[in-house]
């Protein structure tokens, strides 16, 4: 078995794929618990295996990968202080911290949650 498999989700009817390193970047997230090993769950992980379904906004789950990727915030939503909103609510849901960090370090002025 692959140590650092490809993980295929369905995001609100979006599919994503990446390596499970990616996803699990942080510990005590959302997607750290789900590859734990502690449930039953479909792994995602093959062209049989169904992919994982999570049913949150598949645009908005682009952004988070893409911060889980680099580490960065992508440059086409900082100027959108309503989708930086849509995007810490996500990463509050997601359990990804350093996201939510990175979110309220980046808006000007500082934001009402």
């Amino acid at each position: 078995m692959e140590t650092d498999p490809v993980i295929t989700l369905d995001v609100g009817g979006t599919l994503f794929r990446t390596r499970r390193s990616t996803l699990c970047t942080s510990d005590d997230t959302y997607f750290s618990k789900m590859f734990s090993g502690k449930f039953a769950e479909g792994t995602g992980t093959d062209a049989h295996d169904t992919p994982i379904f999570i049913d949150r906004d598949g645009e908005l789950f682009s952004s988070i990968l893409y911060f889980l990727r680099t580490g960065f915030l992508p440059a086409k939503i900082l100027a959108d202080q309503a989708a930086l909103e849509d995007l810490n609510r996500e990463a509050d849901y997601f359990g990804i911290e350093a996201l939510s960090i990175n979110i309220r370090n980046s808006t000007y002025p500082p934001p009402l949650w």
